[in-house]
């Protein structure tokens, strides 16, 4: 991996496209949705241009912040990054809902059938 300059950045750039993005998403769904060809691209740009203030922000305060911030907190962000990445593909893993049986059937019976 290149350490600095253009070639890093867009190594990064290209790793981060790949990544989900529920927003994105959303943002695609929606734009998929207006009919025309035109309008979703005008759509995703406008979207694209409006990520950019956070964006920078986000570098801006890294730059500013982080050389600033103790050793163990820098040393505690990656394993807190884990851990919430952990809870969000717990979060994403399919559940067993023994209740809905329980509902289904209630509702079978109320419908009068046996």
């Amino acid at each position: 991996m290149p350490t600095t300059g253009v070639r890093r950045a867009a190594t990064f750039g290209v790793l981060n496209g790949i990544l989900p993005c529920g927003l994105l998403y959303a943002a695609l769904a929606a734009a998929a949705g207006l009919g025309g060809v035109r309008d979703a691209l005008t759509f995703i740009a406008a979207f694209g241009v409006g990520t950019l203030p956070m964006f920078v922000a986000l570098v801006v305060s890294a730059r500013v912040i982080l050389p600033r911030a103790p050793h163990w907190l820098r040393q505690a962000a990656p394993v807190a990054l884990a851990l919430v990445g952990l809870l969000l593909i717990e979060r994403g893993l399919p559940r067993e809902f023994p209740q809905a049986h329980t509902l289904h059937a209630g509702a079978v019976h109320v419908l009068g059938h046996p």
